[in-house]
């Protein structure tokens, strides 16, 4: 049975628990798994924090001491609208570049959202204001009904890819999700913006129908995705061309980048198809079917050199260099989040509940169990 221990605190970069971390690139007090509305991208033991809910932008050092704080004014909205743009939940509302000489961020500016960018230093470099775009002919009419039901006529949110080589901001355009039926078409248009992170100045402005990023892959969105009009593609968010790399069909998982490399996943009728792929050329490197029921969840969780499938909230497999599985295992819970760390250790985790799984087997070594309000006050404690 696996050991159950009370956790105080964690590093997230070495594992360490309850004990003092000497980790000099990441050091954080208790669990940071996500939330809502705190979204930080660390760069060479800085840490740059964002908070949706109040604007507030913060430069960290190692230690999570800060070493300058801007509050951005928000818009919030008053009242409903029919068409508005909603900052992306469980995505990237933050960018900076490998050198962090620019940071961005995105917050609510009724009925758009705003794009402020700030030096290393703290000083304000550009603002740009994203207004409500016209509708597209699919997007429902605006009706008294719907006003009665506050219903959007269709879906927008704002996010940056998790890039370092662009600043790019993606506008996802969906059927509106309260309007939609099994027996209606679904739409979705992706549109993506490039700008200069000195000056503001946009470079250029793609379009691309039939593309969906949805908030579960938006935090890992580098460019790739998978949709059924294109299979398995990459977007290459430097110059905003499209490049379709795997034809497939079925129940897609998201494919994800690895070295180089790019493992697409997905079930069609009875088989689950995996694949290794080159990412530059788009070269099939290895392949592997295996008979499977249909899964009720297909996910790939990247770790730092192959990549682990989840085939149901509770079930996960592990792959190697040929996309065959190494090992299959079944968690207690179900995780939101998996964390890989040195000596042979995966850690998986939500709310208060974390799993140490062995990296080599598939074993599970203990289980962790933390107080949900020390949770609560470890994710929101430095917004």
């Amino acid at each position: 049975m696996a050991k159950l221990l009370q956790v105080t605190s964690f590093c997230d970069g070495c594992g360490v628990i309850n004990g003092p971390c000497r980790c000099r690139e990441q050091v954080a007090e208790g669990v940071t798994f996500g939330s809502d509305l705190y979204y930080d991208v660390l760069v060479n033991g800085r840490r740059a924090v964002h908070n949706q809910e109040t604007g507030r932008i913060a430069l960290q050092d190692a230690q999570r001491r800060d070493r300058w704080v801007r509050n951005t004014a928000i818009q919030k909205i008053s009242g409903f609208r029919f068409r508005r743009i909603w900052p992306a939940m469980f995505a990237p509302t933050i960018w900076t570049d490998a050198r962090l000489s620019c940071i961005a961020h995105i917050v609510e500016n009724d009925p758009g959202v705003r794009v402020s960018a700030y030096s290393a230093a703290g000083k304000k470099l550009w603002t740009y204001d994203v207004k409500v775009p016209r509708p597209l002919p699919w997007a429902a009419k605006p009706t008294a009904r719907l006003r009665s039901w506050q219903i959007e006529t269709e879906n927008m949110t704002a996010f940056f890819p998790a890039t370092d080589k662009a600043l790019v901001l993606a506008l996802q355009r969906t059927t509106s999700r309260h309007l939609h039926r099994p027996d209606r078409e679904w739409h979705a248009r992706l549109e993506l913006r490039r700008f200069d992170p000195r000056t503001g100045s946009q470079m250029w402005a793609r379009n691309f129908d039939e593309i969906t990023i949805s908030q579960i892959t938006t935090s890992r969105f580098d460019g790739l995705f998978a949709s059924h009009s294109h299979g398995f593609a990459q977007l290459d968010l430097t110059e905003g061309s499209l490049r379709v790399l795997l034809d497939a069909k079925g129940i897609l998982a998201w494919p994800m980048s690895i070295r180089d490399r790019v493992i697409c996943v997905w079930q069609d009728r009875g088989q689950l198809h995996t694949a290794w792929l080159d990412q530059k050329s788009g070269r099939l490197l290895a392949r592997h079917s295996q008979p499977c029921l249909k899964p009720n969840w297909l996910q790939v969780h990247p770790l730092r050199d192959t990549a682990i499938v989840q085939l149901s909230q509770r079930n996960y497999m592990m792959l190697d260099d040929h996309a065959r599985p190494i090992w299959q295992v079944q968690l207690p819970h179900w995780f939101r989040s998996l964390h890989e760390y040195p000596k042979n250790l995966l850690r998986f985790g939500l709310s208060s509940n974390i799993v140490d799984v062995a990296r080599s087997t598939g074993r599970i070594r203990r289980s962790l169990v933390r107080p949900l309000e020390v949770t609560r006050k470890a994710l929101l404690g430095h917004t």
